[in-house]
């Protein structure tokens, strides 16, 4: 009996991550699963995933959610066994489920609304349709979790919010930098990162230690905005740069600070366990159900007002000199968002 991890996605994203930190895991622990994705995504996650033997990669060209399922349905679900089981992350195909009957469960991933029938948004309208037929469904967010408000026992919380391979990260590197790493959009906290940088500049007199170098690290529609703002703080003197698309890996080997500062909730950021798993320190708006991450070393919340801005800038760069403090809080976040138990928690949402 195999279980299928289905990604129906092109780009990648948390959701897109975590899920495939999952299937290393659990494949490091001899689980019987298969990873199955389009090949546009799965050349972004793994070089080598044409080597791996429990990968099924759906060839196209460019991203077709029809020609996914249709090549999916037919070269896999067709093919799979009574007993085998489908988990679903993003956009799941419910409908090839019914000839042959095979048992499925999904993920919410959504953090920002509970799955619905809209128009707007395939994905959320996938997702209500098939937690109604689901034998188990798990859901990423708190927030959305309290709404649903279902007794209905297949439905669980994501324990501890989000999973990172911590064999991934270490604490090796210069970590000098401050950093935000975000999609350039609105809601993303990019516009908010570049009027911190302003508010430091202005009040750089009432600050420990000198201002940083500040670096800005990803992709989107707000790109050429980003790049005018980086121009014109430059012009006041503040060290700024604009880097494109980096792999966490790279920038946080340079970032002492990480900043989340997503609008709507900045739990389960992947961009804050990755940080924290490598010794950074992580600075978050105080948005939506972000204090859900609790209080742990390295992790500072930071006011939706900003109002407390320079005390907790202080406070960042006063701890970062402390001897062991990145090991420290490396440790922290791998007992926390690295867990055995994570892994027993989605091998019964797959069962």
């Amino acid at each position: 009996m195999s279980k299928y991890l289905v990604i129906a996605s092109p780009s990648i994203g948390g959701a897109e991550r975590r899920f495939f930190d999952i299937f290393k895991s659990m494949i490091k622990n001899k689980e019987d699963i298969y990873l199955v994705a389009p090949s546009l995504l799965l050349q972004k996650l793994d070089n080598n995933y044409k080597l791996n033997e429990k990968i099924i990669s759906i060839e196209l060209t460019r991203w077709s959610y029809v020609l996914f399922c249709f090549k999916f349905y037919l070269g896999v679900v067709c093919k799979s066994s009574k007993g085998d089981t489908f988990h679903y992350p993003l956009n799941p195909p419910f409908f090839l489920h019914y000839f042959p009957v095979r048992k499925y469960s999904i993920s919410y991933c959504y953090c920002y609304a509970k799955p619905k029938i809209s128009l707007k948004s395939i994905g959320l309208s996938l997702q209500r349709i098939a937690g109604v037929f689901a034998s188990r469904v798990d859901v990423l967010s708190p927030a959305v979790y309290d709404e649903i408000k279902t007794s209905d026992k297949k439905f669980s919380l994501t324990p501890g919010g989000s999973f990172v391979d911590a064999t991934d990260f270490n604490t090796n590197g210069k970590k000098n930098d401050v950093a935000i790493i975000s999609r350039l959009e609105h809601g993303k906290g990019i516009d908010t990162y570049i009027r911190i940088v302003g508010m430091l500049k202005s009040a750089e007199l009432d600050l420990e230690l000198p201002l940083p170098k500040f670096r800005i690290y990803g992709e989107g529609s707000m790109k050429s905005w980003v790049e005018k703002e980086v121009s014109h703080l430059s012009n006041k003197g503040v060290e700024i740069t604009y880097h494109g698309f980096a792999t966490p890996q790279q920038i946080l080997s340079e970032s002492g600070v990480v900043f989340s500062l997503q609008t709507t909730t900045n739990y389960p950021s992947r961009v804050v366990v990755e940080s924290l798993l490598s010794g950074s320190q992580v600075i978050v708006l105080n948005s939506g159900d972000t204090q859900e991450f609790g209080q742990t070393v390295g992790l500072h919340y930071l006011n939706e007002d900003l109002s407390n801005l320079v005390e907790v800038f202080n406070a960042v760069s006063i701890e970062k000199m402390l001897p062991g403090l990145k090991k420290d809080i490396s440790e922290l976040a791998k007992a926390k968002f690295y867990s055995p138990s994570y892994l027993e928690y989605y091998k019964r949402v797959m069962a």
